[in-house]
């Protein structure tokens, strides 16, 4: 009995640990940040695309000619890139109640996506450093979910380690298929866009775990 009692307590006090870091764990600015990303994201290559010509095509060509030197107001999609990142990075700092190396890594997602806007491709060809920050932010981005998970008692399910571990291999998946397609697939732009839109809505959904617990 008094064993039984014994674990119940150290069962009481996780349960009181994780709730606490649940409410410790998510800024008030986090929700805007990680539903901003998205949000600017699909905006930016809707508003981009729009000025383009006729010729362009967003399923066969990827947002980085939107920012390109050959795109028709360049700044309108480098902007969008930029913003995004800068909200990977907040929503980085705000989540302080999840592991520093989960955080690490959205944020270099973040400063890989930022930098990225910074080197536009050239009107002809492309630029190596570029075309490197472009895979390190995707690869970044769809590896974030295994960094988050935990085994905490009563923690969402939605971080758990089973739930995160799903997450990461389907986002693995769709950055190889969209790293096949950027081998001259036809199918490219229509990849990216994927991609980019599922996985960079994630740190939302974390952030409304997190921001669930602790009620």
């Amino acid at each position: 009995m008094h064993d039984h009692g014994r674990v119940e307590a150290i069962a009481r006090t996780t349960d009181h640990e994780a709730a606490g870091v649940a409410r410790a764990g998510a800024a008030w600015w986090t929700p805007i940040s990680s539903a901003a990303a998205p949000l600017l994201l699909i905006g930016g290559w809707v508003a981009a695309g729009s000025r383009q010509p006729p010729t362009y095509s967003p399923v066969r060509q990827s947002i980085s000619v939107l920012s390109g030197d050959a795109a028709t107001d360049q700044w309108v999609m480098t902007t969008a890139l930029i913003a995004v990142g800068l909200c990977h990075l907040l929503t980085a700092a705000g989540l302080y109640g999840i592991r520093p190396a989960a955080r690490i890594v959205l944020a270099a997602s973040g400063l890989a996506g930022i930098a990225m806007a910074m080197i536009p491709q050239p009107e002809v060809g492309s630029i190596p450093a570029h075309v490197a920050l472009a895979v390190l932010g995707a690869i970044t981005l769809a590896l974030w979910p295994a960094f988050v998970g935990s085994r905490a008692h009563r923690w969402p399910s939605l971080l758990s380690v089973r739930m995160c571990t799903i997450a990461t291999l389907v986002f693995v998946v769709m950055t190889v298929w969209l790293l096949i397609e950027a081998q001259g697939g036809a199918n490219f732009g229509l990849s990216e866009r994927i991609c980019t839109s599922i996985e960079s809505s994630w740190p939302f959904l974390v952030v409304l775990a997190v921001r669930r617990a602790a009620v």
